[in-house]
């Protein structure tokens, strides 16, 4: 009986789970420009550090077929990883808007 009391008195205090707002994410007034300039910015500069990580990875495989095999090796277990590397920051967006969004 106590309990029947104890629940009643919470549920008039706390309130149901539908009347709580989950408000989506919002800019502030104003940042959205320079949100995308820095995001403009970013993506830019994962580009050029991806072509540069192809290239180095195509030098060191180069290099390795004039008698230093270690660095084939090393350029050929690179590149997985650069390409990995500009993949994710190609898909950064939809995959955060998938999850956050």
């Amino acid at each position: 009986m106590w309990l029947h009391a104890l629940q009643d008195a919470i549920g008039t205090i706390v309130l149901p789970y539908d009347l709580v707002n989950n408000p989506s994410p919002k800019v502030p007034p104003g940042l959205q420009p320079k949100i995308d300039l820095l995001l403009g910015w970013g993506k830019w500069a994962c580009l050029i550090l991806g072509v540069a990580g192809i290239l180095i990875c195509a030098g060191k495989m180069a290099l390795g077929q004039s008698g230093r095999s270690h660095y084939a090796a090393e350029g050929a277990s690179e590149l997985p990883k650069v390409l990995l590397g500009v993949s994710l920051a190609t898909v950064a967006v939809p995959i955060i808007t998938a999850i956050f969004g």
